[in-house]
């Protein structure tokens, strides 16, 4: 219940943030305390077996939605017009500068749990997604390079893109895909998973459903 209050309420907040009237400094200082205490959450509910029941599973798919769109508030109000996350984190002010320090240093610390869960079905796009606004935002490509190789389950991800493309599936998993491409590492990461190969089904699979699309247009 308290994971639903705190999803809902960290939606509502993102509604708001949109509009003029929440000021950064306090709005990144909440995002702050809700990443800190998701993240502590969803490390008790990820290491147990707690989270592999039904109860237990609502539970973390609610701390991982608000979890992911903490960050997607931070990172959207930051922007995406400095090329790296050095250049990014310039200007802010203190208390906007040690927020963003701190979500920084707990999703770097997450990370390697967060390419567990993409493992779990039912978390795989919450992880996915959120692992793609950490690389794109708060974390160096230095530091989480060597992370993702380690961890990072590159196969699974790619088996996505193709999967259920009726379903925000492949969305999420391009997306990552596209930012790990931008990094060398990343590229040959991806390219030693069999990227072109999972690439190719996709295309096939949209050739057949466009075809079958424009064949019910005619008739």
């Amino acid at each position: 219940m308290q994971a639903h209050l705190l999803l809902v309420f960290v939606r509502c907040l993102s509604i708001r943030a949109t509009s003029s009237s929440l000021q950064r400094p306090p709005l990144w200082a909440v995002c702050a305390k809700i990443v800190r205490t998701t993240v502590g959450c969803l490390k008790l509910q990820l290491d147990s077996h707690v989270a592999s029941r039904q109860q237990g599973e609502e539970l973390t798919k609610g701390l991982l939605g608000a979890f992911l769109i903490a960050l997607e508030i931070m990172y959207s109000q930051n922007g995406e017009m400095a090329a790296n996350v050095g250049q990014r984190n310039q200007g802010l002010g203190q208390e906007t500068g040690d927020a963003f320090a701190d979500v920084t240093l707990m999703g770097l610390s997450f990370l390697p749990l967060l390419c567990s869960a993409v493992e779990n079905p039912p978390y795989t796009n919450l992880a996915l997604a959120a692992i793609n606004v950490l690389i794109k935002g708060f974390v160096a490509p230095t530091t989480w390079l060597s992370i993702l190789q380690n961890h990072f389950p590159a196969r699974c991800l790619l088996g996505r893109i193709h999967a259920d493309l009726g379903t925000e599936s492949p969305k999420v998993s391009l997306n990552i895909t596209l930012s790990l491409a931008r990094m060398r590492v990343g590229a040959e990461m991806l390219q030693n998973a069999g990227v072109f190969s999972h690439l190719l089904i996709l295309s096939k699979q949209l050739q057949v459903s466009w075809t079958k699309t424009l064949k019910k247009r005619m008739y």
